[in-house]
């Protein structure tokens, strides 16, 4: 059976042509299988995968993943199969050498297809800027380097993260958290610390858990009690004890107590929100959309700035971020926008809308029990009007609607670019081919 793909988050951001270094491409779901398209609406490689994993195509080191007979490999852009479909799991291509496995064994190859790391290993994973690669043996990690020597020996155990992409070791920032236990009975309660890149434990195994290192800082918690650490592991800052969990976002933390209502804290630790509210999302343009409460009838909503103080001197109900100077409110079971001073500045007359994009928002109308979708400007005049059953965001000049049951994608006048024919699609999006280093 195919294993699961993971792949290497990484930025990847501009654009020039796809004969140079750049891709242009949207998702689409056509014959049962998710497919990449350009904006010409051929298929690209042609090869199915799982939605959200476009990834998988590995725009780094100009290698795309291949699927065929649940075997993985490795072709170009331009379709030639580079590496054959012989493996029964790969993550991408990075810096040069990628993991795949054979049966349940991981190993690392590289370009040529060559094994570098013999496929003996329980997990494998890619090589970082340091260049090191993790690996996973009787549920101790180590790291080799580009020559296949074991650098970091397998003494500790990996203290896997919640939420993170890729789900394999690697460093952040010259550190990763780590276990120190006597055995895997003993791993629930152990206690994590940090490695550096020479493996040596730099923080020390005192703490609850560790999270990525930002900035030089880290969440942890210790004796119960969240607090931010700095890389040798000194505490810089201790939460009050009715801070269970913390999002940090610049110089803002916004704060869960024990019933999971949010509130709002200075990275210092000054609380400027006690967490009483049902739900505060991340700034935006320097506001943030606060749910004060709800109930049978609705919810109250309103925005705060980056001081915690409550602006506008206006309650709404649902609201959504700030996205290009403008912010969609809903007032009476209508939606509508308003821009930073509060001003309304577009008619809270539509039943459903989406933010600002390139200098648009989509706009639904009810019709009978289903929508109609257009487009408006930032002045609320309708640039295309809702006629479509569904709607995306203009990307790189088109935007994929739903005419009729299918899919397809019109550009900013109205007119239809590629035919619909797709079961669903995705907005266009650019990605950066090339090496990794």
């Amino acid at each position: 059976m195919l294993k699961t793909v993971l792949i290497l988050a990484l930025t990847l951001a501009g654009f020039i042509s796809r004969a140079q270094d750049s891709l242009e491409f949207a998702q689409v779901y056509y014959k049962n299988a998710w497919h990449i398209i350009d904006k010409r609406g051929n298929f690209i490689l042609n090869q199915g995968y799982r939605v959200g994993m476009y990834q998988n195509l590995c725009f780094t080191d100009n290698l795309a993943m291949s699927i065929a007979d649940n075997k993985v490999g490795f072709t170009d852009f331009k379709g030639n199969q580079v590496i054959q479909n012989k493996f029964d799991g790969a993550h991408c291509f990075v810096f040069g050498y990628a993991p795949v496995a054979v049966g349940d064994k991981w190993g690392i190859i590289n370009r040529k297809g060559k094994f570098i790391i013999e496929p003996v290993y329980d997990y494998a994973g890619g090589f970082g800027p340091e260049g090191l690669a993790g690996l996973l043996k009787d549920n101790r990690i180590g790291f080799v380097d580009t020559t296949g020597k074991l650098v970091i020996p397998f003494k500790y155990h990996w203290a896997r993260l919640w939420n993170t992409t890729p789900d394999y070791p690697f460093f952040v920032n010259n550190r990763i958290s780590v276990i120190v236990a006597d055995n895997e009975e003993e791993i629930q309660n152990g206690k994590s610390g940090c490695l550096n890149t020479k493996g040596e434990l730099v923080v020390p195994a005192t703490f609850d858990f560790i999270s990525y290192f930002e900035d030089g800082i880290a969440t942890a918690r210790k004796d119960g009690r969240l607090v931010l650490i700095d890389t040798v592991g000194n505490i810089v800052q201790q939460f009050p004890e009715v801070v269970q969990s913390i999002y940090l976002s610049r110089n803002h933390a916004i704060i869960h107590g024990n019933d999971g209502r949010a509130g709002l804290m200075k990275r210092t630790g000054e609380i400027l929100l006690e967490p009483k509210y049902n739900g505060i999302d991340p700034f935006s343009e320097g506001f943030a959309a606060v749910q004060i409460e709800s109930d049978e009838v609705g919810v109250k909503s309103a925005f705060i700035d980056t001081t915690g103080r409550f602006v506008f001197d206006r309650i709404f109900g649902f609201i959504r971020p700030f996205s290009e100077g403008y912010a969609a409110v809903e007032i009476n079971g209508k939606w509508g926008f308003i821009d930073r001073k509060g001003k309304q500045v577009i008619e809270a007359k539509y039943d459903d809308v989406k933010d600002f994009s390139d200098g648009l928002a989509i706009v639904g109308v009810k019709s009978g029990e289903s929508f109609r979708y257009g487009y408006i400007d930032t002045t609320g005049s309708i640039v295309i009007k809702p006629a479509y059953a569904d709607a995306g965001y203009f990307e790189y000049g088109l935007a994929p609607v739903k005419i009729g049951k299918k899919y397809g994608f019109i550009d900013r006048t109205g007119q239809v670019i590629i035919q619909p024919k797709y079961d669903n699609a995705f907005s266009f999006q650019r990605e950066r081919l090339g090496n990794f280093d």
